[in-house]
């Protein structure tokens, strides 16, 4: 059976997303990615970034941090809207001041220029221990996943059965690990009219 990727999900065998930066060589960075063994997929610009996120798999996204204001700015766009995809961002080792602010904006990891295999080895490794359980902002068979029979969830599964299509907001409480994301994820995954968008997780911690 073929199955179609879904979008916005990680796949540790899938290939990098690389986005390069106009003031460093691409071809030398994207050399030194290549030897890793890992596909690699360049990006033009970073809404050609967040097409290619949002209709095919990548297992992280590699961005050149040298041009550091339209990088960071394509590193928080691109945690907002595929918040589940591992970047990795390519820092100069002679500018350790930017890390911080990389780390800010919301790279899950760092490769200080110039990398070697061992170092993106490392970087990938990362990534998928940090994968989360159920990464795809948009799962067609979370709905299967949440179970609706028992005494104490049938009247949660008629509130969320009333709530799906409606446009207002839901607030979802309840005791820590009593499964409001999943509530929350299944419940953005029944409503088909907006099921486009994807699924964005703000911890406002």
């Amino acid at each position: 059976a073929h199955l179609e990727p879904t979008p916005g999900s990680i796949d540790p065998a899938a290939p990098v997303l690389f986005l390069p930066a106009a003031t460093r060589d691409r071809t030398a960075v994207r050399d030194r990615l290549t030897r890793s063994g890992a596909p690699l997929s360049l990006a033009a610009d970073v809404p050609d970034v967040l097409q290619m996120l949002g209709t095919r798999r990548f297992s992280l996204v590699v961005v050149d941090l040298a041009n550091e204001r339209t990088a960071l700015a394509a590193v928080r766009l691109i945690r907002a809207q595929f918040p589940a995809i591992p970047v990795v961002g390519v820092i100069d080792s002679a500018q350790p001041l930017g890390a911080s602010d990389a780390i800010y904006a919301g790279v899950t990891d760092l490769l200080a220029w110039p990398f070697d295999e061992r170092d993106i080895a490392a970087v990938m490794a990362s990534a998928r221990d940090a994968m989360p359980v159920d990464p795809s902002p948009v799962r067609s068979d979370l709905a299967d996943r949440l179970f609706e029979h028992s005494p104490s969830m049938r009247p949660v599964a008629e509130a969320m059965r009333l709530a799906a299509p409606r446009r207002t907001a839901v607030l979802i409480s309840g005791e820590p690990g009593s499964g409001r994301q999943l509530v929350a994820r299944t419940l953005h995954d029944r409503d088909h009219e907006f099921v486009n968008p994807p699924f964005v997780v703000v911890d406002c911690g």
